[in-house]
């Protein structure tokens, strides 16, 4: 029986061999060559593990990730070190075995990492890859379209020399177009051979509408540009099986920043910043769970900002919702760029520039010939420059509508032009963008409604309130909006605070984004459970000011402003008003209820003491003026809801006198 040699006697067998007369042979491996393939070897079956008074310890997670890259992750062979065959030359071996129990049974080879990675593999989102088949035909700019602010952020992106922060923040409304120029920007990326991973989040998709596959998708796209970096995610996969139960930042350390510093410790600090390092992760409001948000921005800081172990920069896109805001305003405040898309970049030009385009190229590809020759005429682009209300999303639906192959493009834009939402109407061509709208709407709504000292009730009023308050004689300075209805100051940040993708304040005034979203909240058939007609928002801030009033106490009558808002309240209550009087004439079925809780409040008693501090006051007759009016406004406000019902009681019958032994019912 012939022994198997041992690791002791290996070497001293190998010496023996040259001896033997030679053989015919294949040609075999040149010495450079074969001793690579040794070092290789021998890099791992002879890998030292530390030692302990005790004796020997388990090697460390990085230790083990070393061990597999001396061999595979190394560009150059090793020429330091025990190998199989030292100064081996011009001899080959047959019948050659070599078994080996591994020392430390937690030690991991290279014959392992694969397993890790078909796991990790596993655990990714493929939907979420800027070239996914999912996101097939995903939106991009145009070529000679939002030119500024992509070479705003390539040039953010390349200058790894002097930008300080390695975190770009683009932040805008909803359809302002931050999907389309990821996409377009990653592809460039792509042909500048420095992309090293993306993720798309999308609500409707639950492969990427959580971060549960975040890490592995980045690191499997990692691991796929340089084999090295996949066998080091591999092994740490392999050490920790139960990775993905572990927190965003715990995966992160271990599957991305561990294998980063062992490939840069073994190769060398510029083989480290050769690795694609463009990271993308476009639209994070579409994350379903706020908290899942800030778990990851949280776990990007820690990782990649607070300290210099990788080269990553990362390029993040989202609406400008509540996880993001208060990140960028207090953790991430000094370690971020952020590009204020909606803000900074008037995209008017480009959408103009885009629809002609568009239009054109349709028209040309159309059997109609009203489609082709001084198609689509100037006014009508125009029109829709000014619908679009500098934000992609609503020339996009309408390219897309008027593209539809079996129609007449002449004719669908003639839709677009003249379209009503009527229950007869069959034409949808915005249902995409009230889709939206509906989604964005919801979940502030929820988000309201989850706070357990709002009244759930109010939010879609109050809302409408300081968007369009002036058909109401509500002021819209939002300040005197929270006061006349009786709120907290502020109340208008909190109800604003999941909307700053479609809304913004200016001056003190709520400003929404998107011209259509007006078109939407006024439309029954279009907003559906999220539609109060102006008869209910008349009622509603009635009713705000009736209690407001009725809370009133004596101090609050001294306070200055509280003239102020007088006045206010006489410009909602006034029926002489031709704006509100057909309002008030609608309202009655919902000013009934009102008055009647107005009175078992005490209202009256309030109003009372309010003219009485008046006439032992010193006020000025404008002041005695607000007093008197707010008193004949609230009076004739009344009277016009009772006297209807009074012209129907027979008027002999309301005076004649009864007998004692009538009974009145």
């Amino acid at each position: 029986m012939t022994s198997r040699p041992s690791p002791q006697n290996v070497s001293r067998e190998a010496d023996i061999a040259p001896t033997v007369p030679p053989k015919p042979a294949l040609p075999h491996p040149s010495p450079y060559s074969f001793q690579r393939l040794t070092a290789s070897l021998s890099s791992i079956f002879y890998a030292t593990p530390s030692t302990t008074q005790d004796g020997p310890s388990q090697p460390t997670a990085a230790q083990r990730l070393e061990a597999i890259a001396g061999g595979s992750s190394s560009r150059q062979p090793s020429q330091q070190g025990s190998t199989f065959f030292p100064q081996a030359n011009n001899f080959h071996l047959e019948n050659f075995v070599y078994n080996e129990a591994p020392a430390n049974p937690g030690s991991t080879t290279s014959m392992q990492w694969d397993r890790g990675w078909e796991q990790l593999i596993s655990h990714t989102a493929p939907n979420a890859l800027y070239n996914s088949k999912a996101r097939y035909d995903p939106p991009k700019c145009d070529e000679d379209t939002r030119v500024e602010v992509i070479r705003e952020v390539m040039d953010w992106m390349t200058d790894r020399e002097t930008a300080s922060t390695r975190l770009l923040c683009m932040t805008g409304a909803a359809g302002a177009g931050k999907s389309a120029l990821q996409q377009t920007i990653a592809e460039r990326c792509v042909s500048d051979g420095i992309l090293a991973s993306t993720f798309f989040f999308w609500k409707a998709d639950n492969t990427r509408n959580n971060v549960s596959g975040v890490v592995a998708t980045i690191a499997y796209q990692l691991g796929l540009k340089h084999i090295g970096m996949r066998r080091l995610i591999g092994a740490a996969m392999c050490q920790d099986p139960l990775i993905f139960d572990q927190s965003l930042i715990t995966q992160m350390e271990t599957l991305i920043v561990e294998p980063v510093k062992t490939f840069r410790a073994t190769n060398g600090e510029q083989a480290a910043r050769e690795l694609p390092y463009a990271m993308f992760i476009d639209g994070l409001d579409e994350c379903e769970d706020v908290d899942q948000q800030e778990a990851l921005l949280d776990a990007i800081k820690e990782s990649f900002l607070d300290n210099d172990h990788t080269y990553f920069r990362i390029f993040i896109s989202s609406r400008p919702e509540w996880a993001i805001r208060t990140a960028l305003e207090g953790p991430l405040a000094t370690q971020h760029y952020h590009i204020p898309l909606s803000d900074r970049y008037d995209a008017t030009a480009d959408i103009r520039r885009y629809l002609w385009r568009r239009l054109r190229e349709i028209g040309l590809r159309s059997g109609d010939p009203r489609a082709r020759k001084d198609w689509p005429v100037e006014e009508d682009v125009e029109f829709l420059v000014k619908a679009a209300s500098g934000q992609f999303i609503y020339a996009a639906i309408v390219i897309k509508y008027i593209s539809e192959r079996r129609t007449s493009p002449f004719d669908r834009l003639r839709v677009i032009l003249t379209w009503r939402p009527a229950p007869e109407q069959r034409a949808a061509p915005f249902a995409m963008l009230d889709l939206l709208y509906t989604n964005i709407l919801s979940v502030a709504k929820s988000a309201y409604e989850d706070v357990d000292t709002n009244n759930p009730e109010d939010f879609l009023p109050l809302l409408l309130a300081y968007q369009g308050g002036r058909k109401v004689g509500l002021p819209q300075d939002l300040d005197m909006c929270d006061s006349i209805l009786g709120y907290p100051r502020k109340t208008h940040e909190l109800v604003m605070s999941d909307l700053r993708s479609v809304t913004h304040v200016s001056a003190g005034q709520l400003q929404l984004y998107h011209k259509s979203l007006v078109d939407f909240l006024d439309s029954k058939l279009r907003a559906r459970t999220l539609y109060v007609s102006t008869v209910e928002l008349y009622a509603f801030v009635v009713r705000r000011i009736l209690l407001n009033i009725s809370g009133y106490d004596e101090k609050r009558y001294n306070d200055r402003n509280s003239w102020d808002l007088v006045s206010d309240l006489l410009d909602v209550l006034d029926p002489w008003n031709l704006d509100l009087k057909p309002l008030i004439n609608e309202a009655g079925p919902f000013i009934y209820p009102i008055l009647h809780e107005f009175t078992l409040r005490g209202g009256w008693d309030r109003v009372e003491e309010y003219g009485r501090f008046l006439r032992i006051g010193t006020r000025s007759e404008v002041e005695e003026t607000y007093s008197l009016n707010l008193c004949k406004t609230i009076g004739s406000w009344i009277f016009e809801q009772v006297f209807p019902a009074l012209e129907q009681v027979h008027q002999p019958s309301i005076f004649h006198a009864q007998s004692p032994h009538t009974t009145t019912h």
